[in-house]
Formats: C-alpha cells, sequence, structure tokens
C-alpha cells in the first residue's frame, strides 16, 4: 500500500514495541506524530516541558494515565474523545495491544493524523465506543 502520506512510511516501518514505548503519559501516540519525523520534537519526554498530566505521572510513580487506580480524572477528561478511548483501551487490554491496533490500522489506512494536522481519523468518531471499534476493527466512523 503506497499512502499519501509520505511520513506514513517511517510510521509502518516501526514495531508495535517502539509504539508503545513512543506513548506519552497523557495518551498521545508521539511515535505517530508528524512532528517526530520533521522536526525530532522530544514532545513530553523534554526535561523543561510543563505538563500536569506528566507531573501527575512522575509524583504516582507510573507509566501513564492508564496505570492510574483513579482513571479517568479530570486531568484525562480534557484531551478528547481519541485520547480517553486510546487510555481506555491501553488500560483495559494494555499499552503493547494499543500499539498493535495503531500499527495494524496505519497500514490499513487509516490515519492517526491526517496530513500535516493534528487531527487524524480517530477524531471523527464522537464517542469513545467508537474510537474503540475504529481501533479493533479497522472500521467505523472513518
Amino acid at each position: 500500500m503506497v499512502s499519501n502520506f509520505p511520513e506514513e512510511q517511517f510510521f509502518m516501518e516501526k514495531t508495535a514495541e517502539e509504539i508503545a514505548n513512543s506513548i506519552a503519559p497523557c495518551g498521545f501516540v508521539c511515535g505517530m506524530c508528524y512532528d517526530t519525523v520533521r522536526c525530532s520534537c522530544p514532545g513530553c519526554q523534554d526535561e523543561n516541558e510543563i505538563c500536569p498530566i506528566r507531573q501527575c505521572c512522575i509524583e504516582r510513580k507510573i507509566r501513564g494515565c492508564w496505570n492510574c487506580r483513579e482513571f479517568p480524572c479530570c486531568e484525562c477528561n480534557f484531551r478528547g474523545v481519541r485520547i480517553r478511548a486510546f487510555l481506555r483501551c491501553a488500560k483495559e487490554e494494555g499499552i503493547e495491544a494499543l500499539a498493535g491496533y495503531l500499527l495494524q490500522n496505519v497500514k490499513n489506512g487509516i490515519h492517526y493524523h491526517n496530513g500535516k494536522t493534528y487531527n487524524g481519523d480517530y477524531d471523527i468518531c464522537e464517542t469513545e465506543d467508537q474510537v474503540i471499534e475504529l481501533l479493533h476493527n479497522g472500521k467505523g466512523k472513518v
């Protein structure tokens, strides 16, 4: 499959483990972000980055919101349907499963980002359940 977005070839060459390791504490998938390819963005791994979710996870000594016994909390909820669904998937099925779904879906033409925008096919979904359906089956509201 040839993608309309040249950077996607970079994502397709990654492993599910690499994608899982790139997931930020808040649920953003830095390893599938175009800025990772274009700008070498360090995201929240940059020590100078001030993020309340990252700080919360550091204080609780957890990898991400999906590891928190208080999930979902108000900090997680402000990120939107896509991220809440990704965090829910990671909590219920594991971060490796989430990464596997994302990787398989990008290979099937479902875009984490569309072109150079930060919105993608998952952002079209109106509910967390629609995002989960899209993750699991590569089908849904796209």
